[in-house]
């Protein structure tokens, strides 16, 4: 038994030595890969791009196995920042100066750039303020409701070129996906607008805060049902003169409902076109709260003599 462990241990040891040697040699010959650098602009105070431009420089570069390897292992790719000069409002980068801006490895030889070349058009920064939307799906338990969703700051500051500022009318946070497990939910999410358009925002990231709460039901008694306008009520009889409504909403604002906050009411209107004697009430309640029955359902109703 000692033997045949001797044998696979020499076995393993060879084969990894082998592994070595095939890896060594695969990485030491040469290969093209693609990569794609963040691309920053360093404008000049109270200037902003009128007219966006790739956020991206794709660089086809080669070099051997091992100085690629490095690229990845040393940290993340690094960017492209480009500084551009005061004094003109179009401002032409060629090849040169975007290859003398690659922050690369000597080593690594750039044999290609996407886009080659880059013409900026500049104008006067201008800033606005602008509403943030939520751009949340809310995954809420079974039988609780959403009674707030709130967005801190509401609105915040756009700087950019007025023919850019012009094409906004809000911008939003990233579409974020929230699974809601307690009555008030607080997260933190990075705003954004258009993909390539050429703003900063500040702040960067907003507040969203999610409240919920069990949903309950309730009935409202003897609510009078009205006629609208009144202009004709004394020449018509209805039957019943009250209904009981039922609703559904927010624990805390359905056990302090009142008949007060319930009004039912039929258009005056749809007597006079009404031929059957029969109309369906119409029901109002405060937003955030839904009329899931009303009895009777039907109202009769007839003309007096």
């Amino acid at each position: 038994m000692e033997h045949w462990r001797v044998v696979a241990r020499g076995v393993s040891l060879a084969l990894l030595a082998a592994l070595i040697v095939w890896v060594y040699a695969r990485l030491g010959q040469t290969y093209t890969r693609v990569l794609q650098l963040p691309l920053r602009l360093q404008l000049p105070p109270g200037m902003a791009l009128a007219v966006a431009i790739p956020p991206r420089l794709v660089v086809h570069v080669q070099g051997t196995g091992w100085q690629l390897l490095g690229l990845h292992l040393w940290g993340p790719l690094p960017e492209v920042l480009l500084t551009v000069p005061e004094g003109s409002s179009s401002v032409g980068i060629g090849r040169q100066q975007l290859l003398r801006s690659l922050a690369l490895p000597s080593t690594v030889v750039p044999l290609h750039l996407a886009p080659d070349t880059l013409t900026l058009q500049l104008e006067p920064a201008q800033v606005r303020m602008l509403p943030v939307v939520a751009a949340v799906r809310l995954s809420i338990p079974e039988g609780f409701v959403l009674t707030q969703l709130l967005v801190e700051p509401e609105r915040i500051a756009v700087q950019g070129a007025a023919r850019v500022l012009d094409s906004l009318t809000s911008v939003s946070t990233v579409d974020t996906s929230l699974v809601i497990r307690r009555l008030e939910t607080d997260v933190v999410l990075p705003v954004q607008v258009g993909l390539g358009v050429p703003v900063h925002l500040h702040p960067e990231r907003v507040r969203i805060r999610v409240y919920v709460q069990p949903e309950a039901e309730v009935v409202v008694e003897d609510v009078p049902i009205e006629l609208v306008p009144r202009v004709g009520d004394q020449r018509h009889e209805l039957v019943p003169h009250s209904v009981r409504v039922w609703v559904r909403g927010p624990l805390s604002r359905v056990v302090t409902l009142s008949r007060g906050d319930v009004r039912v009411f039929i258009p005056y209107a749809e007597l006079l076109r009404d031929s059957t004697g029969l109309v369906v009430p119409q029901v109002r309640v405060p937003s955030g709260i839904e009329v899931f029955r009303i009895d009777p359902a039907f109202v009769f109703h007839w003309r007096r003599l």
